[in-house]
């Protein structure tokens, strides 16, 4: 069997993209050949015509060159109503293990290493019979798990996986904490290297809180929204660093406004939406933007003339049709993730990643 790395998680959204993006561009030159192969995916992608994927596998292909049919690397999504299909009995755990199986060999057969990437936390799947600690076993694989936070929240999430882990016939080999605030690095790294110690589980990672990974870009929104952009859609890729509500004066917000800030206010504010096109207008006349993006709320949409002077300027901007705080609301709850288009996240997390692991402990 090919060396194989298993990357599970605590939880949903504690970095586990962001971790195989590094270690596997890591990899890339420690061994020969590696692959990475996705057996169970939840949000996906239509990636050819009558062809879904993870939305993972695109990612991973367009970066590192990869050509494995997305049939191999993806083989299994939870597509709507999968657990109750499952309990209704229209389909069975054991079929759907063996086309993870089969998927996984073919795939070896092309790679001398392979990096699983797992799906949310180690139970997820477990309804099925599908989880991750199963297939985990199933592979043979050694799992790293990544988590965040500091040491006692930390220590809880890792104990509930591992024991599921080592009930299901998994062995942790590794942890990975995400998400460290910088100050704390090394305390984190002197409480949690002893209490998995007394594990004999060694601490191969710990990465420190990175903002550029959490920002939303102009594509998170309008995939958020399910809306089309009004304006600037040849920006899809630009990062908003804040969030700005305005319901001030006009002559304060011009005094105010910033760089790469996603402006929120109603269709109905002409004076904020003429106010930013001169801003942008003065500062390009340097060369340079001010990289801000618009959402307009309410129930009264953006007149055909302000429409069209956003269109001329190119900033970025759509129309929700709801209201302000249900807008707000919706953005603050929403949890950023890398996507194939966003180059300057993909390299931050491979950079960020490969500086903070112990490449020779996650291979040991």
């Amino acid at each position: 069997m090919k060396p194989t790395l298993f990357l599970g998680a605590t939880n949903q959204h504690e970095g586990k993209t962001t971790c195989s993006l590094g270690i596997l561009a890591g990899l890339f030159g420690r061994v020969k050949n590696p692959g990475f192969f996705k057996p169970v995916g939840q949000n996906h992608l239509e990636v050819e015509p009558g062809v879904f994927a993870d939305k993972d596998v695109p990612l991973f292909r367009d970066r590192f060159d990869l050509t494995d049919p997305y049939h191999l690397m993806s083989p299994v999504l939870f597509t709507r109503h999968f657990s109750r299909d499952y309990l209704n009995g229209k389909f069975q755990s054991g079929p759907i293990l063996d086309t993870i199986r089969t998927a996984f060999d073919t795939l070896s057969e092309h790679h001398d290493f392979m990096l699983v990437e797992g799906t949310g936390h180690m139970g997820v799947g477990s309804i099925c019979g599908i989880d991750n600690a199963t297939i985990a076993a199933l592979l043979g694989a050694k799992i790293v798990l990544v988590t965040s936070g500091g040491v006692g929240s930390c220590y809880d999430k890792l104990m509930l996986n591992l024991a599921l882990t080592e009930k299901k016939g998994g062995k942790v080999g590794g942890v990975i904490i995400n998400k460290v605030i910088p100050s704390k690095m090394e305390m984190v790294r002197d409480y949690m290297g002893r209490a998995l110690k007394r594990l004999g589980i060694p601490l191969v990672g710990l990465l420190p809180y990175d903002q550029t990974l959490t920002l939303l870009t102009f594509e998170d929104l309008l995939t958020l929204f399910h809306r089309n952009p009004l304006s600037g859609g040849e920006y899809n890729s630009r990062i908003f660093k804040t969030i700005r509500l305005v319901a001030t004066s006009r002559e304060i917000f011009e005094q105010t406004i910033r760089k790469q800030e996603l402006i929120i206010t109603p269709a109905t504010r002409e004076d904020i939406i003429l106010a930013a096109l001169k801003a942008e207008l003065k500062e390009r006349l340097h060369g340079t933007s001010l990289e801000t993006g618009f959402i307009f709320t309410g129930s009264v949409p953006l007149s055909p003339t302000m429409a069209k002077e956003l269109e001329n300027v190119a900033i970025p901007a759509f129309f929700t049709g709801e209201n302000t705080f249900a807008c707000m609301k919706k953005i603050t709850a929403h949890t950023s993730k890398i996507r194939i288009k966003d180059r300057g996240k993909i390299e931050e997390a491979i950079s960020l990643v490969r500086a903070n692991i112990d490449f020779d402990l996650l291979l040991n």
